[in-house]
């Protein structure tokens, strides 16, 4: 059952590819509506602060820093688009040379969303059992 809501978002994936084959809005009632190109291009412009490629490189930027002793980026200080940017020149022959670029590959980071979703899912559905089955719920 869903909650209240105002709108959600619903990704139609396909289970063997794991690639999102439509994106829906799901308004209170409970109609769907495809999103135009627009609106998936502006969710994208406003959710795309954060990515999984931007995460891997951070990872991998603190592996090395790990390596020289050092903790990488201050995590307090917010990352400029130029640091960023040089952050990326400097990393990206490093993780192309490395087995870490398989994992940047879109098919792989696909999956990976895809089945952490799956898990996600089925970690919230036991959690809402196990509150529904507790004494006293």
């Amino acid at each position: 059952m869903v909650e209240e809501h105002e709108s959600l978002l619903s990704f139609i994936v396909n289970p063997r590819t794991s690639q999102v084959v439509k994106v829906e809005w799901i308004d209170k009632g409970g109609a769907r509506r495809e999103l135009s190109a627009e609106e998936k291009s502006n969710l994208a412009k406003e959710k795309g602060q954060v990515t999984l490629e931007g995460i891997l490189e951070q990872a991998f930027e603190a592996g090395i820093a790990s390596v020289f002793g050092g903790t990488g980026r201050e995590k307090d200080r917010p990352e400029s688009g130029r640091d960023a940017k040089v952050r990326r020149l400097l990393l990206q022959p490093l993780i192309d040379n490395s087995a870490a670029k398989r994992l940047m590959r879109d098919d792989v980071l696909s999956k990976a969303v895809v089945d952490k979703l799956v898990c996600l899912a089925t970690t919230a559905e036991r959690n809402r059992v196990d509150t529904a089955a507790a004494p006293g719920a």
